[in-house]
Parts: structure tokens; sequence; C-alpha cells
């Protein structure tokens, strides 16, 4: 029988108090184990935030001793490969991804390991006697999420799942699945970092265009919480292309509509990283090079110079326009709103 939510905070309490607390010098991978199992994603928020904090001090306080245990727990949990353990075990090396990225790569990229979650991704619809079948497909989708920060496991994964991730995307019966596929796959497909143009196919880049509207819809009439903050973590990825920071701008609906989400702050939190990423990408000008780096450059092919672009007067006045249609939506006040917070 599954402890009460009260009950699992009383023990997380415990173990953690253990953990930071001792002086004896011993590190115990017991009550490590316990806080790790806290990050299950089926538990509530609340008691996944406190354990990731108390992993990230764990890790702080024993490095060494800390990042064994914590591997040998995802990888013992995989080995049994029932669906208990695999949930928690995907749960985990998710939520570690940016505390020790180091560490969860060297685990994803581990042979053979990605190539053995595209079945998980791939099984059928869930039964009366098949119900983590489900759970197991979201936690293994929330792994490939975080590890897409890593860019050769996004590499991996593009290989690998890229196929069965389309797929996902188009099923309409499991609308927040969809959404975390479709996250994935956008992942995959751009560079956060250069904001250049994917290399796919016109059918993928279609793709793409379509999941605009997906997102869209998701983040103005959210089914669920993750899923809106799924779909606007995805709006912000393909809002480094250029014609969908064109699309968004001019959408005044969706502009207008996640002003009043975001207002809201209390609930505002989960979208606001999002948002505010989405927001930089349709307003950011290119910096140009001044006249005296530009000759040095010439001059000197190798000097340590920033990588800028040169003035373009089509380009800076479609920006200027997007930063007017977002003004209008009312960014100004909301920023006022968050500062005073």
């Amino acid at each position: 029988m599954t402890p009460p939510d009260d009950e699992r905070a009383e023990a997380l309490a415990r173990s953690i108090n253990a953990l930071t607390q001792s002086d004896n010098g011993v590190f115990d991978a017991d009550r490590f184990g316990e806080v790790l199992t806290a990050l299950d994603i089926r538990l509530p928020a609340v008691l996944r935030s406190q354990a990731i904090v108390a992993t990230v001090k764990v890790l702080g306080i024993s490095p060494e001793a800390g990042q064994a245990a914590l591997t040998r727990f995802i990888a013992s949990r995989i080995a049994l490969h029932n669906d208990e353990d695999l949930i928690i075990a995907f749960s985990v090396a998710a939520a570690i991804f940016p505390v020790v990225p180091a560490v969860a790569a060297q685990l994803f990229l581990t042979e053979g390991f990605v190539e053995s979650l595209v079945p998980l991704l791939q099984s059928g619809p869930v039964t009366a006697d098949h119900g983590n079948v489900h759970t197991v497909k979201k936690a293994v989708l929330e792994l490939l999420s975080a590890a897409c920060m890593d860019k050769a496991c996004r590499g991996r994964i593009d290989k690998y799942c890229a196929e069965t991730l389309k797929g996902l995307t188009q099923k309409t019966t499991d609308i927040p699945m969809s959404i975390l596929a479709a996250l994935v796959f956008v992942k995959i497909r751009q560079e956060m970092s250069t904001g250049q143009k994917p290399m796919v196919s016109d059918a993928e880049f279609d793709l793409a265009r379509n999941l605009v509207t997906l997102f869209t819809h998701h983040v103005l009439n959210p089914s669920e919480k993750s899923s809106q903050q799924h779909a606007m973590e995805g709006l912000a990825y393909l809002s480094l292309q250029p014609d969908t920071k064109e699309e968004l701008a001019h959408n005044t609906h969706l502009l207008k509509g996640l002003m009043v989400q975001l207002s809201d702050v209390p609930t505002a939190e989960p979208l606001l990283f999002g948002a505010l990423n989405m927001f930089v990408h349709m307003t950011t000008h290119l910096t140009t090079v001044p006249e005296d780096q530009n000759r040095l450059k010439y001059r000197i092919p190798h000097a340590n110079l920033p990588k800028t672009a040169h003035a373009d007067p089509a380009y800076d006045k479609r920006v200027s326009a997007r930063c007017d249609k977002v003004l209008e939506a009312g960014i100004v006040p909301l920023l006022v709103q968050f500062s005073k917070t």
C-alpha cells in the first residue's frame, strides 16, 4: 500500500536530515536511495522539489560517494526491468541531468541504452492489466527532454528516436503525451544557442510549423499544468525560427492571452522562463560590427572578436515591428509587476 503524502514527506525529511547532518564520515547509500525515490514523477511537485534540493546538497557534501551511489541506483533499477523500477529510474535520471550533467550523460550514452527506450515509446494502449505502461512512456519522454541539454545525447536521440517521436506528436488520443513528444522532437531539431535553421526535410519543417498551432492552443487552453509548461517551452524553441517569430508576433490572441496568464503570479512561474525566452527571441536585434572592429577582423583574421553581424535595415525593421506588437500586448506592465514581487 502506497503511504500518504504526509508520511512520505516525513520520511523524506528524516532521510535528508540523516544524510546532511551525519558527522561519522560514512555515506549512507540506502538513505540516499530513499531521497532519490522521491523524484518519482508520480509524486507531488512539492515532494520532488524537496528531493532534488536534497540531492544537490548531498552531492555537494559527498561528491564522489554520492555520484557513485546515484549511478548504482539508476543502473540497478533499470536492470530489474519492471515498470515500477523503470519509472523511478527514468524519473531520477531526468531530474539529475541539470544537477550532474556529465554523470547523467555518461549513463544515457551507455551503448544500447537509447535504443532500448524505443520499444517503451512504441508500447501499445494502456489496459487494465498494464496501467503503468502510460507512466513508463511519460517517464521516458521526460528523460529524453532533459537529456536534450547535452549535444551528444541530442544526437543519439535524433538517430534512434526521431521517427517514433514524430509518430507520437500526431496521437490525438493522449494530448499531454503528444505535447511532450513534440517538445522533445523540437529540441533535437533546434539549436537554442545558435538560432540557425535546422537541417530538416520539408515534411519535418511543415510538422514544426504545425506544432506552433498545437503548442499555442495548449498554452492558452491547458488541459493540465505540465502540458502547458511543455507547450510554452516548445514555443520558445520554435521562436528561434524567423518565420515563427513573425507568426507569433502577429498572433495577438496568443500575446494578450499569455500576458493574462503570466499576470496571475502564483500560477505564472512554470510558464515564465519559456515565455521570457520567446519574447527575447522575438525582439532581439542583431549586434552590428563597429567599423574599427570590422577593419581589424580583415587585417587580423584570427582576432578574438565577438561574433556579430553587419547592419541589416530590413531585419531591424522587422524586429522593431515585432517589438511594437509585444509592447502593445502589455509586456511593460507585466515586467513592472514581476519586479515588485
